[in-house]
């Protein structure tokens, strides 16, 4: 797999004008007719080319974003600062600076979900994959090709979290677990059902190596829950109250935490405790899912409905649109080299 490389020159590749046979004059072939229709022949070609061709904003739009969204890198070296963000129904992974704008893809994945850089810049992606089998890509930091990380043990892979020692860890909705796997990827189960997992999505480290998992499926009438996994495993709800289909979760620098309420179009924020501090922000709210923060303490939120993500400063102000995307967008991540 390959990232996107800037565009070379474009070459366009012209027909040759249509030659003229030479008949001779005494035979019977029309040589004028044929002449005639050869010139009718030539001037449609040239106003079908003329048409289009002709200046279209609309067209020239599509037609921009259209050659951008197929630009891929020529090699990969993750960029520091850059929103990375998995585009489930369009198998790909999009990167954006920091001021939004397209830099290209991250190649094809089938149905990404997830997505964590490890210390070393190598960036991991879940393949919610079913019909291909589910599993975790790893995109290499010096080339950029596409291995398969690891399939044991997964079942609707969709957060990802690294531990300071550099284990990766996968929220898999479909079978209730957390599972963790060595950098050699040798894995197992770290929780399941009977540390009171249901439908987990969200994964995110706290600074005393607790995991948070928002637990989609948790809770009285399944509105959802925050559970902490201390390093051993042990399990104790964080948050019970104040969500509506819990689904991305992150962490500010004091250690705050925020969750998207994907059935409520909000963001709710608890303090390290769990005490329900309000809602962070609802405008600009369509479906959120995945969050991140960057280094200046704004947040940025995955709209699925409306395939954006939008920016809030560190009070909740809504600064807009901070991009758009090729389809709804599910998790975020920044490149922060280590």
């Amino acid at each position: 797999m390959t990232f996107p490389r800037p565009l070379g020159s474009l070459r366009v590749a012209m027909r040759q004008p249509l030659g003229y046979h030479s008949y001779d004059e005494e035979s019977w072939i029309f040589p004028h007719l044929l002449q005639e229709l050869a010139d009718r022949l030539i001037l449609g070609t040239l106003i079908l080319l003329f048409i289009a061709t002709s200046p279209d904003p609309a067209r020239a739009q599509d037609a921009a974003v259209s050659r951008s969204h197929a630009t891929t890198l020529s090699s990969f070296a993750p960029i520091p600062g850059a929103l990375y963000e998995t585009t489930f129904r369009k198998d790909n992974v999009e990167i954006f600076s920091e001021d939004g704008d397209f830099l290209g893809l991250v190649g094809k994945i089938g149905r990404p979900t997830g997505l964590a850089f490890d210390s070393a810049g190598n960036l991991f992606v879940a393949s919610d994959d079913s019909t291909a089998g589910y599993s975790i890509k790893k995109v290499s930091a010096t080339d950029g090709t596409i291995r398969t990380f690891t399939t044991a043990g997964l079942s609707g892979p969709h957060g990802l979290a690294f531990d300071q020692e550099g284990n990766l860890y996968v929220a898999n909705y479909n079978n209730n677990t957390v599972t963790r796997y060595t950098p050699r990827g040798r894995g197992e189960t770290f929780a399941d059902r009977g540390q009171g997992l249901v439908n987990p999505l969200g994964l995110v480290f706290d600074a005393a190596g607790n995991l948070l998992v928002t637990n989609q499926g948790g809770g009285p009438m399944r509105a959802g829950r925050v559970m902490m996994l201390s390093p051993t495993g042990d399990a104790t709800i964080l948050v019970k109250d104040g969500l509506q289909v819990p689904y991305g979760i992150a962490l500010d620098a004091t250690g705050n935490v925020y969750v998207s309420n994907n059935g409520g179009n909000f963001v709710e924020k608890f303090a390290p405790d769990g005490t329900d501090l309000g809602v962070f922000c609802s405008a600009g709210c369509s479906a959120p899912q995945g969050m991140i923060f960057d280094d200046a303490g704004n947040l940025y939120v995955a709209n699925n409905n409306t395939a954006t993500i939008e920016k809030y400063a560190p009070d909740g102000t809504d600064l807009g649109a901070f991009t758009s995307t090729r389809g709804g967008p599910h998790f975020l991540a920044i490149y922060k080299p280590r």
